[in-house]
C-alpha cells in the first residue's frame, strides 16, 4: 500500500526532488538516451546587482553565466535567458526572473511580476520544444522561485502559481 506522501506527489502537477539541483541538471543532460533541453528559473532582485545564491554556484560550473552579473538595470518583471551550457545536444538554458525590488517589509516578492516571468518561461519553452522538437524541462528549487527570508514568497502561493503557469510541463521542483 502507499504512502501517504507518495499518493499527495503524484497528485501534485509537477515532480519533487531532495538531490542538489546542479548536480541533477547536469546529470539529465549528460543522458545519451534522451533529447531534453533544461530551463532554470532564478528569481532575482532588481536592487541587488551582485550574483548570489544558484548562480553564483553556476556560473562556477558554467563560466557563461558570469556575464549576467554585469548586466544593465532590468526592470521588474523581465525575464532574461542565457544558454549556460550544452551535453549531448542537451542545453542548459538559466532565466533570471526579476520578480523583486528590495524593500523594508516582510515581502519583497511581486507575485504579479512572478506571473509574467513564469508565462515568459512557459512561452520559451512551447517555442524551443516546436524548433528543436524536443522535450524541455523546468528545474527550480524552492528558494531560487522565491521562497526565502529574502524574497517572503510563501510556498503555498507560489505553488498554486506553478500549478496555473507551468500547467502540463516537465517540472521538477528542489526543496
Amino acid at each position: 500500500m502507499p504512502n501517504r506522501k507518495m499518493v499527495m506527489q503524484s497528485l501534485l502537477p509537477y515532480s519533487v526532488s531532495e538531490e542538489y539541483i546542479l548536480n541533477n541538471i547536469r546529470n539529465i543532460a549528460a543522458d545519451i538516451t534522451k533529447e531534453c533541453d533544461i530551463i532554470v528559473p532564478v528569481s532575482c532582485n532588481v536592487s541587488k546587482i551582485k550574483t548570489v545564491g544558484l548562480l553564483r554556484d553556476a556560473s562556477e560550473i558554467f563560466p557563461s553565466l558570469r556575464a549576467l552579473e554585469y548586466e544593465g538595470q532590468k526592470k521588474l518583471g523581465q525575464s532574461s535567458l542565457i544558454k549556460a551550457g550544452n551535453f549531448k545536444n542537451n542545453n542548459i538554458y538559466f532565466c533570471k526572473m526579476f520578480t523583486a525590488k528590495y524593500q523594508r517589509h516582510r515581502r519583497n516578492i511581486n507575485y504579479a511580476h512572478l506571473v509574467k516571468c513564469m508565462l515568459d518561461i512557459r512561452n520559451i519553452s512551447i517555442n524551443l520544444k516546436k524548433k528543436v522538437d524536443k522535450d524541455v524541462q523546468i528545474h527550480c528549487s524552492k528558494q531560487d522561485i522565491g521562497v526565502t527570508s529574502l524574497f517572503g514568497g510563501k510556498w503555498s502561493t507560489i505553488s498554486d502559481l506553478i500549478k496555473d503557469c507551468w500547467q502540463g510541463m516537465d517540472v521538477t521542483i528542489y526543496a
